[in-house]
């Protein structure tokens, strides 16, 4: 799809380039996409790239001097902050700095974007996008999560995934998509879910189904080779975890904290992993040229 940039607009402005700052390899695969739609994108701490100078500052000073920040999109990595103070991939760059650079932007995008950010893009006036919120970027992210998460689970145990018997926790996108892949691969597949609703779509999709609330009691915990969780809350309890089998691998896919006893898991030696931005990791470039559609799409 070819785009006509002087004729997109965005909240009044004409948006004509970017400025990409930070992040890791998806924000590299992110520029390259853009810049194959014909857009100028001057980068900042990208890996794998130069920076278009010395400082985010002197970036941003130069569009200023040339009229042309409004016309300029601001791209922010996946996500923003991993610590909560600085921008991911940028260790002398916080958030609460960058909030005062953002003014005079046309539009501001990001994953997970902090509370600094938001508000003042609110204050500004400024369009302010979340990947995260993107229902699109999601369900696309989930085929990248689900195909790294079977690869993780598979590099960590000694058997094959056809023929095994797999739990899957939550049937949301990452659950479904990853419950139908792992059936694809041959294995036994048992979703639990906290609606009736969500375990009738896992049936329908030649699930096995557990209710959530009936999980603890479950006679063939024991039975599962690998367990997947994609809730972002302690579904994973002791009282679970202590009738799964010793030797089963457990992948924890849940934003933080996760969905696990990760302290249980360490006192039996159970073999687990707490494992997040999959995209990132095992697909940047078709990660990154997703965030390109969807920044596209915002114009």
């Amino acid at each position: 799809m070819e785009h006509k940039i002087d004729e997109k607009k965005q909240g009044g402005y004409y948006l004509k380039q970017f400025v990409v700052v930070g992040g890791d390899l998806r924000c590299h695969y992110l520029v390259l996409y853009l810049k194959e739609q014909g857009y100028p994108v001057f980068t900042w701490k990208v890996p794998e790239l130069a920076d278009t100078g010395e400082k985010l500052q002197d970036i941003i000073g130069n569009l200023k001097t040339d009229d042309t920040l409004k016309e300029t999109g601001l791209l922010l990595p996946v996500p923003v902050t991993k610590d909560g103070i600085h921008i991911n991939g940028c260790s002398g760059l916080t958030a609460e700095a960058l909030a005062f650079m953002v003014g005079d932007f046309g539009l501001v995008c990001g994953g997970v974007i902090s509370q600094e950010l938001t508000k003042a893009c609110a204050e500004s006036g400024i369009p302010c996008h979340d990947y995260m919120k993107d229902d699109c970027v999601a369900l696309k992210n989930a085929v990248a999560t689900a195909e790294g998460a079977i690869t993780e689970s598979f590099m960590m145990s000694d058997i094959n995934i056809e023929n095994s018997k797999c739990l899957v926790t939550g049937y949301g996108r990452c659950g479904r998509v990853l419950a139908q892949k792992l059936l694809r691969m041959g294995a036994e597949v048992t979703v639990t879910a906290r609606s009736v609703e969500a375990c009738i779509k896992a049936a329908m999709g030649d699930c096995h189904t557990i209710l959530l609330s009936q999980l603890a009691s479950c006679e063939k915990l024991d039975t599962f080779d690998f367990c997947y969780n994609t809730i972002p809350a302690l579904v994973l309890d002791r009282a679970v975890l202590s009738k799964l089998r010793p030797d089963v691998v457990i992948l924890d896919i849940a934003s933080k904290p996760g969905g696990t006893d990760f302290t249980y898991l360490d006192e039996q030696g159970i073999c687990y992993k707490h494992s997040l931005g999959i995209p990132g990791r095992y697909s940047p470039k078709t990660s990154g040229e997703i965030l390109g559609e969807a920044v596209l799409s915002y114009l």
